[in-house]
């Protein structure tokens, strides 16, 4: 009896011994948190930051607290962050009331590549008795010479005052070209329409339903704002969206900051890849750095930046979305200049703007020509992003999004989301 008891008790231990290891063999691997090393190159405007934070005695703790807070609470008076971040209220009185020192807090909270060259900008305007919202008729007609005339004399500049602006901001014009911020510029009018209409969140954080005017209201109504805002947003958003703001600009530009602060880290800006594997974690992105080899509290503001910026409320741009936008913006430069997409492999491998000038005159493109596509590709996001290498599987992933295109589609009573990355639509190619 005892033996048959023996023998039922081992053919039990077998059995879960059996399961444990199903159980054990089938648990997935955790997803790898790190990023490779990069190299690091200059990271002279965040070593600038953090000295600007420790000369005014603010905890980076405080930068921290605002970043994680203002996707959930939108913008609020730099007094009201500074005291509920824990700063004493004498202190935070003193930085409220002064305005350089508000300023240069400012652009570490909300740092963005266009900040220097706007207040440029701004400067220019008051030279010339404009006021800064002068900057918002002009933005639209800064690279065609009859129409930039035309918007500085509606504005009641005489002649001569006319060719001293535009010789003023020529230069600015040039930078912002060049570093592929012009066409983004609308963002600016829009996001000043939601400040003068209490919205007081992030133009990004609508990225998802800005090509759905229904579905955009419902965002506005559900953020508590006035009937009459809601309806001038509306409104002013639809004549944006003909001039070309879409979600998948949103994307570009939210991309594009994001490469901006990874540089002030001295991160080369495909590192913002990498983070983006990262799925909006905070301590993932945290070992990314870290592992991409910055340290102590350039990696916590880096951090900081990241997390604050780049997922915000959730994922504010993803792998997926990075890539449609990706795909669209090099589609249209090619298009722009009659160049076919199987020339990408021999424009990345060209190896320097002289040498790809070059190619493309002997491709048929004029001298002009060729100078306008070398700083237009230069400032795009895809030829910071992709490697030669890539080019193979890039091609051939948009001949696979084309042939979708080409499919009718299945009939739906579905109001669905168009124009956004995850649904293809010809409206919203219109990035610039």
């Amino acid at each position: 009896m005892a033996s048959k008891y023996a023998r039922l008790i081992s053919c039990v231990v077998v059995i879960v011994l059996i399961l444990v290891s199903m159980h054990v063999t089938a648990k997935p691997a955790a997803a790898a948190t790190t990023c490779p090393t990069q190299q690091l190159g200059d990271s002279s405007r965040d070593a600038q930051a953090l000295k600007f934070l420790s000369d005014n005695k603010i905890p980076l703790s405080v930068v921290d607290y605002i970043h994680t807070n203002l996707p959930l609470q939108g913008r609020k008076p730099i007094l009201q962050w500074l005291t509920e971040a824990g700063l004493p209220k004498d202190q935070a009185l003193k930085i409220a009331g002064d305005a350089k020192l508000t300023d240069q807090l400012n652009a570490i909270l909300y740092p963005a590549p266009s900040r220097e060259l706007l207040s440029k900008a701004y400067a220019v305007l008051a030279t010339y008795n404009l006021k800064p919202e002068a900057l918002f008729t002009i933005l639209p007609t800064i690279n065609d010479a009859k129409a930039y005339s035309a918007a500085l004399k509606g504005l009641g500049l005489s002649p001569e005052q006319t060719m001293g602006f535009i010789k003023d901001t020529q230069p600015l014009i040039d930078a912002a070209n060049k570093a592929g911020l012009t066409k983004f510029s609308i963002t600016l009018e829009a996001q000043e329409v939601l400040n003068k209409h209490n919205f007081n969140n992030n133009l990004q954080e609508l990225a998802g339903v800005m090509d759905n005017p229904t579905k955009l209201k419902a965002a506005l109504v559900a953020s508590k704002l006035k009937p009459e805002d809601v309806d001038a947003i509306v409104t002013a958003f639809a004549d944006l969206h003909k001039r070309g703001l879409t979600g998948r600009m949103l994307n570009g530009w939210q991309l594009t900051q994001t490469v901006y602060n990874l540089e002030g880290a001295g991160l080369p800006a495909k590192a913002a890849k990498a983070l983006l594997k990262q799925g909006g974690k905070s301590d993932a992105i945290s070992k990314c750095l870290a592992a991409s080899g910055l340290s102590g509290d350039m990696a916590k503001l880096a951090a900081s930046h990241q997390n604050g910026y780049l997922f915000g409320n959730g994922p504010l741009v993803t792998e997926k979305k990075v890539a449609d936008y990706e795909e669209h913006e090099v589609i249209e430069l090619l298009d722009e200049y009659g160049l076919k997409l199987a020339d990408l492999a021999d424009i990345l491998a060209a190896g320097d703007d002289e040498a790809l000038k070059a190619l493309l005159i002997k491709d048929g493109l004029s001298a002009d020509d060729a100078d306008s596509f070398v700083t237009q590709f230069n400032g795009d996001l895809f030829s910071q992003l992709v490697d030669g290498e890539d080019i193979p599987e890039f091609i051939s992933e948009v001949q696979a999004d084309e042939s979708k295109v080409d499919e009718p589609a299945p009939s739906s009573n579905d109001e669905g989301d168009p124009g956004s990355p995850d649904q293809p639509d010809s409206d919203t190619g219109s990035g610039t």
